[in-house]
């Protein structure tokens, strides 16, 4: 709505309609001469209807009939209670590609907040039915936006109910809502530690971890600036992706926030810089994990396929969820007020929409083993966990000793005094290993502390039990550790791990050694869940009532959203 408005009301000038009344005209005057003295410098509507508002209630002039008044009063009702408008220009410039700062902190969430224009009301998007996306929709987003917005007469009829002096008593630039920007800071603070917590970071970012954690990444690693990306696009697109996880106990945007964390780690302190992962294919990395579980249902591949779901008939059976969670994150790209990309040359879009492709696809844990095998064979991995050198005979690493870095506190014991670059030998082996990366990062809560790590299991559980039950209620055969009057996934973990997880990590660490770290912290969770089996099995030996609940559900009771990934499909 906001959007609607403020096109508006630029495209008239922001000046009074001719025959006001003599006082009108002059206070119109006035701000036109005010408006026209200031620099050219507006990046969007919404900054020119913002500075406009500002100026208006700085003069602390008395609102007439007009245009002007017509937007102070939309804009009092639509803004009430929300934080204050975000200077674009500041918001950019606040930091610069080095770092964000405190106050960078600050306006990525207001400006998250105040940018984003969906809601149900007025121009909220959906990609439900993506097979009938046709051409249709760049007619749409050039001409109206997302699909079905409403129009401005719509929005400001909304907007206009009520008394139109108290409307103007509301205050367009309030104080920040309670929101503790030093947590804010610290949680994206440890965005470079191997360990993470999600959870603390949905808190801290009052129910927006992905889109807050997916701009301040964009605008620290300098793609904003290097892409000369649109940062309204940007916030719009990310906002729009976090709307589009739903409300399942696992696959939510925490989960996203949690694997896109993960997988830049990853990238940034395993030495995939900058021989694997240079600029183009960073910014496709971390689409690629905003994206990875877009619309996800909550369901798995096999329940879709065997209940002829759409997606599952759309999609031949075949990845229908990896599928669908691109197409319909790439349709939204296509309309023109999330497309942040629109800079790109062709062949540089063309490569990045490749490279988000065989991502996102390698996601589906039914190509979990032949990815594992391709990237055993191409390394040349041999049996006593070497790597074996290349037929040129040249060690596959460079080494580049370093002093002590900063960001080292994440590290398992001691600090990482140097470096192993990892260079491939094509895009192939590049991607590869892009692909084995985002998978590390697709369970990284492997390697989270163990409560934190508990959490994701449990809430894991719980969605599996949910298909459990749906396929109970269908008359379906319950899959394996989904039915809930049975032992679930808590029970399950040691193997789990022996088959799935430590030979993941493991091998991805022969290749790229500086990520061992994350080993480490797999074996210790690992070490959890086999004491946990011990103490089971020898309760079993005497006797004993076997428990009601899981060793995680006995220990951490309260509710909390997200778990791992479809390691059941």
């Amino acid at each position: 709505m906001l959007n609607i408005i403020c096109a508006a009301s630029t495209s008239q000038g922001l000046g009074m309609r001719p025959g006001r009344q003599v006082g009108n005209r002059r206070r119109s005057s006035s701000m036109s001469a005010r408006l026209a003295a200031m620099p050219d410098i507006y990046e969007s509507p919404i900054e020119e209807c913002y500075s406009m508002v500002q100026l208006q209630m700085q003069q602390q002039q008395p609102l007439g009939a007009g245009r002007a008044s017509q937007i102070l009063q939309q804009l009092a009702l639509r803004r009430a209670g929300e934080q204050q408008p975000v200077n674009l220009r500041q918001l950019t410039a606040s930091a610069g590609p080095a770092g964000v700062g405190a106050s960078a902190a600050a306006m990525l969430h207001q400006y998250t907040s105040s940018s984003h224009t969906g809601g149900t009301s007025c121009g909220s998007t959906s990609s439900e039915d993506i097979e009938q996306s046709t051409d249709d929709d760049e007619d749409d987003s050039s001409s109206s936006g997302p699909a079905g917005a409403p129009s401005e007469s719509a929005c400001g009829s909304q907007a206009a109910a009520g008394d139109l002096a108290s409307a103007v008593s509301l205050k367009i630039a309030r104080p920040q809502p309670p929101l503790v920007i030093d947590q804010l800071e610290g949680v994206l603070a440890s965005a470079y530690e191997w360990q993470f917590d999600a959870f603390a970071l949905n808190e801290a970012s009052q129910g927006h971890p992905l889109s807050t954690l997916g701009y301040y990444l964009f605008h620290k690693q300098g793609l904003i600036e290097h892409f000369n990306l649109k940062p309204t696009n940007l916030a719009r697109f990310l906002r729009r992706m976090e709307e589009g996880y739903r409300q399942n106990p696992y696959h939510n945007a925490m989960h996203a926030a949690d694997v896109l964390q993960t997988f830049h780690v990853i990238i940034n302190r395993s030495g995939m810089v900058p021989g694997y992962v240079d600029p183009l294919h960073m910014m496709a990395c971390y689409s690629a994990a905003v994206m990875h579980d877009f619309e996800h249902g909550g369901l798995t591949n096999d329940f879709l396929v065997n209940s002829l779901d759409n997606l599952a008939v759309l999609y031949n059976d075949r990845s229908p969820l990896e599928n669908h969670h691109l197409a319909a994150a790439f349709t939204i790209m296509r309309m023109s007020e999330y497309n942040f990309i629109g800079a790109l040359p062709k062949a540089e879009f063309e490569k990045f929409r490749k490279i988000v492709i065989e991502l996102v696809l390698a996601t589906d844990m039914k190509q979990h083993f032949s990815i594992l095998s391709h990237f055993t064979t191409v390394h040349r991995l041999n049996a006593g966990g070497g790597v074996t050198p290349g037929t040129s005979g040249s060690d596959p690493f460079i080494s580049l000793n370093r002093s002590a870095r900063s960001q080292g506190s994440g590290s398992a014991g001691a600090s990482i005094e140097s470096e192993k670059i990892v260079l491939p030998l094509d895009e192939n082996e590049r991607v590869l290993g892009l692909q084995m990366a985002l998978k590390c990062a697709d369970v990284g809560h492997v390697t989270a502390a163990l409560p934190v790590h508990i959490k994701w299991v449990t809430q894991l559980e719980e969605e599996f039990f949910r298909q459990g039950d749906m396929e109970r209620q269908n008359g379906m055969t319950i899959s394996p550790l989904f039915d809930r009057s049975k032992q679930g996934i808590t029970k399950s973990q040691v193997g789990f791990f022996d088959i799935v997880i430590i030979p993941l990590f493991h091998t991805f660490g022969k290749v790229f050694s500086n990520c061992r770290p994350l080993l480490t912290y797999v074996m210790r969770n690992y070490r959890y869940w086999t004491d946990m089996q011990a103490q089971a099995a020898q309760a079993e030996a005497q006797g004993l009532t076997k428990p009601s609940t899981s060793p995680a559900k006995a220990k951490f009771t309260g509710p909390s959203p997200l778990g791992a990934k479809k390691v059941a499909e």
